[in-house]
Formats: C-alpha cells, structure tokens, sequence
C-alpha cells in the first residue's frame, strides 16, 4: 500500500506543468537609464500568480488593485511590454529582495569572535559557548531577513515610486511597448 502511494505521488508530479517564468534574475534597464544610479530603481521581486507562474523584475509601484513591475530580460524589440501590471486578486507570493540582509557581515563576525576566545584561558568554555550558541541564531536571522513579503503596505518602501504609480506612467502599462533605442543588462 505505501509503495502505490509513494508511486501515484510520483506519477502525479511528473504529470503537473513545469511553472512559466516570466522575467529572469538578470537586471534589466531601459538604454535610456542606463547612466542612473542604482538606488533610482525599485528592488527586484519575485511574484508568482495564479494562472501564469512566477514573474521577475523590478519593483515599479503597487496600490490596492495592482502591483506594477518591469520584467528583467524583455527586450522591447521582441514587441512584449517588459512593464506589466498585476492585479492583487491573482498573486499567491510575493518577494522583495533586500538589497542585503547582513548575512556576510554576521558570518565574518562570528568568526572573528569565535577565533577571539582562544586567548581567554580559563574562560574560553564560557566564550566559546557563548559564541556557538549567539552564532548560528544570527545568521538564521539574517538569512530569513533577504526578502520581504506581503501585501502593498509591507512592499511599497522597496518600490521606484512607493507612494504609488504616478499618473503619467499608467499608458506605458496599458498602452503597447514604449519605443525606447533599446535595453542592456545593468552592470
């Protein structure tokens, strides 16, 4: 019995469809932008909805209807909008990746203060324990703090315009691709 259980699990995972990938981890700018400095552009995200899988790129805005992104990797030559709009009602996840959560610096301090008990004689149980104990919890938590998650109150800090899509870019989200010369990968 447990073996046709294992082998229908199997089996119904090797049926469901592969989840679309819209956008990709590489940055993405607009030629025209490609001389702005970074902290002029939104965080990258990572949303998956319902009907079409995961979307990739950066957060533009987002307001109580929609969430607006600009998908990395669309080339505006290809003839598809790279800036694309969300309705709330079809995301199941959203990620905001922070541009750093402190992990490395966590992971070279526990190091250095793990090496700087050795010269404590007698009491180097003491700081050792304090140290392996302390350690592993902080990088837990830096870890789990890469991303941000949740609805638009919680995201729209890491958003290019976090008071909301200003008026004037609504056309180039319903409108077709905007006629910029063309895209290159940021540095």
């Amino acid at each position: 019995m447990k073996r046709l259980v294992v082998l229908t699990a199997l089996l119904a995972s090797a049926c469901a469809a592969p989840q679309q990938v819209t956008g990709s981890n590489d940055v993405t700018r607009p030629y025209v932008a490609r001389h702005s400095a970074e902290e002029a552009f939104g965080h990258q995200i990572s949303l998956t909805t319902y009907a079409d899988g995961l979307y990739q790129g950066e957060l533009v805005a987002c307001d109580d209807t929609f969430v607006y992104l600009h998908l990395n990797g669309i080339r505006i030559q290809s003839g598809v909008n790279p800036f694309s709009m969300m309705p709330w009602r079809e995301v199941t996840k959203v990620a905001v990746h922070t541009r750093s959560s402190g992990k490395d610096v966590i992971i070279v301090w526990t190091v250095l203060g793990g090496l700087s008990t050795i010269p404590q004689g007698v009491f180097l149980p003491i700081g050792a324990l304090g140290w392996s104990v302390v350690s592993p919890l902080s990088i837990v938590w830096a870890a789990s703090h890469g991303a941000v998650h949740g609805q638009c109150g919680a995201i729209s800090p890491y958003a290019r315009y976090p008071a909301g899509l200003p008026p004037v870019m609504l056309p180039v989200y319903l409108g077709p691709a905007p006629a910029f010369e063309h895209e290159e990968s940021a540095p």
